[in-house]
């Protein structure tokens, strides 16, 4: 049986996922010397928390997140940015797929070897705080619940780096465009909860933060494994990040289309 009669009419779905997979294997290499600087984070991190006297809740949260948003990471606004800059989204605009949905099918496979290397980093950071100055709560009845939230987290991150990549549709300086791009980053590593839990800020300023699409990049699920939220404030936030891919979803559509009208075949 040919890959083509196992997959049916989605065969080219799956070849732009392995296709994927295959062009983001080289160079590994260079993520491998990176997870030096991603441990270095991770445990200066949760040794701020630990010399704080955070509880083992807290600790748990910060450690376990960085894991999962190794996994669900999709920083894909280098992509778009690249391809509007360079000129080149022109021919790939030629292809008569969406072009969203396509970029989105071809994050999934060089995610899953860039996410793999992050993973890895994250698990020894993990593991060395664990075994040197932290605790963490394993709930193995409450990791199922993890992996469902997953592909909402990394659409959300996708979307949201598509909505970011677009600015340079507007932006016809590089350089001004990269200090959007920093601000965006600075802003996600506040209120994803990856360095500061959601519910460490004012409670004002929390009930908001939660509302936000962000916090199903990290927040949410965390509570969830850590067994904060009951069955049906597991299912709400659930719906609620469904609703939120849908939301940016339909307005990443609107923006790219608007920036495509200020799109050039040589660039901006």
């Amino acid at each position: 049986m040919t890959l083509t009669q196992l997959f049916g009419k989605n065969y080219k779905w799956w070849y732009i996922v392995w296709f994927s997979i295959s062009r983001e294997s080289v160079g590994f290499k260079g993520f491998l010397v990176y997870q030096f600087s991603n441990i270095t984070r991770i445990l200066t991190t949760v040794y701020i928390w630990y010399l704080a006297n955070a509880d083992s809740s807290t600790i748990s949260y910060l450690l376990l997140g960085q894991i999962y948003k190794s996994i669900a990471e999709n920083i894909y606004y280098f992509r778009l940015s690249d391809l509007i800059y360079s000129g080149a989204i022109s021919s790939d605009l030629l292809n008569p797929k969406p072009f969203i949905f396509t970029q989105f099918v071809k994050s999934i496979g060089a995610r899953i070897v860039k996410n793999f290397y992050f993973v890895l980093g994250a698990i020894i950071g993990v593991l060395i705080a664990s075994f040197t100055f932290a605790s963490v709560q394993l709930s193995i009845e409450n990791i199922y619940l993890l992996i469902i939230m997953i592909p909402i987290s990394f659409f959300l991150n996708f979307i949201l780096g598509a909505l970011v990549g677009c600015i340079a549709f507007f932006v016809k300086d590089r350089r001004d465009y990269e200090g959007y791009r920093n601000s965006y980053e600075a802003i996600i590593f506040a209120i994803t909860g990856i360095t500061i839990p959601l519910y460490k800020f004012p409670l004002w300023l929390f009930k908001s933060l939660e509302l936000l699409p962000t916090a199903w990049i990290v927040h949410h699920p965390m509570q969830i494994y850590l067994g904060k939220y009951d069955t049906n404030q597991t299912i709400l936030v659930f719906l609620g990040g469904l609703s939120w891919c849908l939301v940016l979803y339909i307005l990443a559509k609107i923006v790219f289309k608007m920036g495509l009208k200020r799109n050039e075949s040589v660039g901006l």
